[in-house]
């Protein structure tokens, strides 16, 4: 019979074997994965914006924390005239990875168009506004997400944006407030009469005509915010507002990621538009 400390030496070595074996086929399949993003890349110089993002979004699903393919993906969406799921890409991008400033840039340039589009829409402008340019990543940097920082401001926080996103941050929680409190004419109060509605099927004063009766015949409601984070424009005339929305009801409910896109009236801050950006 062979040693018991024999056997021992015998099974740690086959498992050290096995590990050295995984994590070879790992980095193989990072060096396989690395390669065809290049391939996507020269995809995207030759014009070929569906064959990329077919590559882009086959990573993307591979690797969850890589928010280059995600970036790329979300370029080739746009290109190919899908706005809404180059929106959300570019959000699975940060949320990725969080301290990834060019996909907040990438982000940031297509929500102050989207919010642009939306402002000559509500004034009767019927020009065709030409997109920004967006950075588009010629590498993979494999680093580790868990030593990733929380995201910086888009635009570099100045005194004024300081006192600004004090001032924002109160803005959204008196909103909601007035949401919880079914007060109408104070809910209404923060909407800009440019709001453009996530249906695009309805104008804003058939929104608010929905929204009044809702509220009115809503009763127990509590909306809760956390997280609130506040992007300014360069020329901070436009915010952004991100935050994560606990709504409670007695029949229902929920928690969500909300973006408000707030812009500067004369002297007040109002809200130009809404979305639901992830349901937690």
């Amino acid at each position: 019979m062979r040693p018991r400390n024999h056997c021992l030496q015998t099974f740690i070595s086959v498992c050290f074997a096995w590990a050295l074996s995984l994590a070879v086929a790992d980095a193989k399949d990072i060096l396989e994965d690395e390669s065809r993003f290049k391939q996507a890349v020269q995809l995207t110089e030759q014009g070929q914006w569906s064959q990329a993002a077919d590559i882009f979004q086959a990573i993307a699903q591979d690797h969850p924390t890589w928010p280059e393919p995600k970036n790329n993906l979300a370029i080739a969406l746009i290109k190919m005239g899908q706005i809404e799921q180059a929106r959300q890409a570019l959000e699975d991008a940060v949320i990725s990875l969080p301290s990834f400033k060019v996909a907040q840039e990438n982000r940031k340039r297509l929500y102050d168009h989207l919010a642009a589009v939306a402002y000559e829409k509500a004034v009767g402008k019927t020009e065709q506004l030409e997109l920004p340019e967006f950075d588009l990543l010629a590498d993979i940097n494999v680093i580790d997400t868990e030593a990733a920082v929380q995201p910086e401001p888009l635009v570099t926080e100045t005194e004024s944006t300081g006192e600004l996103s004090v001032q924002l941050t109160r803005f959204v929680h008196d909103w909601s407030q007035a949401w919880s409190r079914a007060d109408v004419e104070q809910y209404l109060s923060f909407y800009s009469t440019a709001f453009t509605p996530s249906d695009l099927q309805i104008d804003y004063n058939h929104w608010r005509q929905q929204r009044s009766v809702r509220l009115r015949l809503s009763q127990g409601v509590l909306i809760s915010l956390d997280n609130i984070r506040i992007y300014f424009d360069t020329d901070q005339s436009r915010a952004l507002a991100e935050f994560s929305q606990q709504y409670q009801s007695a029949t229902y409910n929920d928690t969500v990621i909300k973006q408000l896109v707030l812009g500067l009236e004369g002297e007040r801050w109002q809200i130009l538009a809404e979305r639901v950006i992830q349901q937690l």
